[in-house]
Formats: C-alpha cells, sequence, structure tokens
C-alpha cells in the first residue's frame, strides 16, 4: 500500500512539473527586454547584491510576464546562474562574455531558442561599446530572428562636451550598423521578420537630439511612446522595434513597462536594477 502511495505521489508531481512547462497561451508571445545593472557574480561587484537581491531579480522576472527576455549588463555565466537557480522553469543563451557588460537571453522553457552568435559591427573598438546578440526562434507559424543591443550611453564618465559628441556619434554609427543587419536579413531572404530589442540609451521623439532617429524610420518602434518606470518626465530608453513584415502580428496597445516598485519596498528595487522589463506580445498564428 505505501509503495502505491508513493507511486502516485511521484506521478503526481510529474505532472504538476510538466504543467510547468507548458505555455499557457501559445497563439502569441511575450517577449521583452531588462537591463539588469550591473549583475555580476557576488565578486568585487560594482552593485553588490546579497542572495535575497537575486531572489527578488527572479520574483521581477517572473512577474513581468514575459516569456523571453533579452538582458543586458550580465557580467558574466555565473552572475547569470545567481537569478536562474531562482527560475527553474527558464533556460538562456549566453553567446559571449567580453567585458563586464554583455548580453544574453533567458526564456521559458518550452520555447526553442537557437543561440546564431554575436553581431560584431557594433562593437566600435577603443570607445567601450558593446557587441549585439543574434537569436532564432521558431515558434508558431513564425520564425524571428532577434538582434539583442546595448547601445552606447551619454553617462556622468561624458564629462565634457566633446566626450559627450562621440557618445552620440557612436550611437548613430550603431544604428546604421543595425538598419545594415536588418537589410542583409531581408536581402538574403533569411527572415522577413526581425525583432531587435535591448537598451539604447535614447529615444527617437527626442528630434534632432536623438541619435537612433535612422531606427525610426526603417523599424516600427513598439515602444517609443512609453514612460519610464523611474520617472514621468523621463521618455523610454530600452525599446523593441519590429521589421515592418510583422507590424500586423503585434498586439495593439500591448507595450508596457512592468515597474516593479509596485511590489518591492525602495530599499529592495535599488538592488535589482535602475531599469524596468519592457515588454510586447507578439501574435504567432
Amino acid at each position: 500500500m505505501k509503495i502505491l502511495l508513493v507511486f502516485l505521489l511521484i506521478i503526481l508531481i510529474s505532472c504538476n512539473n510538466t504543467n510547468l512547462q507548458k505555455d499557457e497561451d501559445s497563439s502569441s508571445l511575450l517577449i521583452g527586454t531588462f537591463n539588469i545593472e550591473w549583475l555580476g557574480d557576488g565578486i568585487n561587484d560594482k552593485n553588490p547584491r546579497n542572495e535575497e537581491d537575486y531572489k527578488n531579480i527572479a520574483l521581477v522576472i517572473e512577474d513581468s510576464g514575459a516569456e523571453l527576455l533579452a538582458l543586458q549588463e550580465v557580467e558574466n555565466l555565473e552572475s547569470l546562474k545567481r537569478i536562474l537557480k531562482h527560475l527553474p522553469n527558464w533556460k538562456f543563451i549566453f553567446t559571449d562574455e567580453d567585458g563586464s557588460q554583455n548580453n544574453c537571453y533567458i526564456f521559458k522553457s518550452y520555447l526553442n531558442l537557437e543561440d546564431n552568435g554575436t553581431f560584431d559591427d557594433l562593437q566600435i573598438d577603443g570607445f567601450g561599446t558593446r557587441k549585439g546578440a543574434v537569436a532564432k526562434l521558431k515558434y508558431g507559424n513564425l520564425e524571428l530572428i532577434l538582434l539583442n543591443v546595448h547601445l552606447k550611453s551619454t553617462s556622468s564618465y561624458d564629462n565634457t562636451e566633446e566626450k559627450k559628441q562621440i557618445s552620440y556619434e557612436l550611437r548613430r554609427k550603431q544604428s546604421i550598423e543595425i538598419v545594415e543587419f536588418r537589410d542583409s536579413i531581408l536581402n538574403n531572404n533569411i527572415s522577413n521578420n526581425i525583432i531587435v530589442l535591448g537598451d539604447f540609451n535614447d529615444n527617437p521623439l527626442r528630434n534632432e537630439k536623438s541619435n537612433i532617429l535612422t531606427l525610426d524610420s526603417n523599424f516600427f518602434f513598439a515602444t517609443k511612446g512609453l514612460e519610464s518606470c523611474k520617472s514621468q518626465y523621463y521618455d523610454l530608453i530600452d525599446h523593441i522595434i519590429i521589421s515592418e513584415n510583422l507590424i500586423n502580428n503585434l498586439e495593439p496597445v500591448s507595450a508596457y513597462v512592468y515597474d516593479f516598485a509596485t511590489i518591492l519596498t525602495k530599499e529592495q528595487v535599488d538592488k535589482v536594477s535602475d531599469h524596468c522589463p519592457v515588454i510586447v506580445r507578439i501574435n504567432v498564428d
């Protein structure tokens, strides 16, 4: 009798675990981007965190509703594992370690994401610029090419007008490279469905002050009208942009910023990130 009860318990646990792996809505995909400010591995980190902080980051990721996230500012694979151990039903792609701020992907385990390497043309030597991370996702009736980017910032380190102008020009050049990436995919008939997402450190709504206007004229910005989660007076710098072919697959008014300050204290928020997850819903039927 005891053996039978144990056997039934094992079946029950297995069924519950299987349910966790299933997609509740296979007709659409919630895809997003999240810059986790200086996500370190616990050794000499620029933003030191304890185990509770890593758990809170995992909580934010799970609670955001996203099924796939492009992450930025990940120090190394070990730092990524610090949060993934609290996300048992998520997988990852960590393509390349190049410096202390890397791009990678995490995604629900029922998705099949293929690592397509790095897009090196975004890295302009000598100026602290970063490579892009490329992946391919086949889901529903769609095949998507994803490019995860973190464009050059204009930060407090750019404390002279000359340094600021350099950062502006670098972002402009990186924007051109992204358009060329798109054109290469389209011209070689690799895919018509391209999504570029990440930290752009800019917004095309800044008009003449924006350095990424070429992206606004070559992609559809699903997120440019959203406000930053940090202040209603800040425009958004984390974006999701899509190729023309995908416009009809974008759920209307589906773009949102997940403000995790609604579930955490101010001290906990500061240890998660100075960015928030930005997410859109794509129909895949």
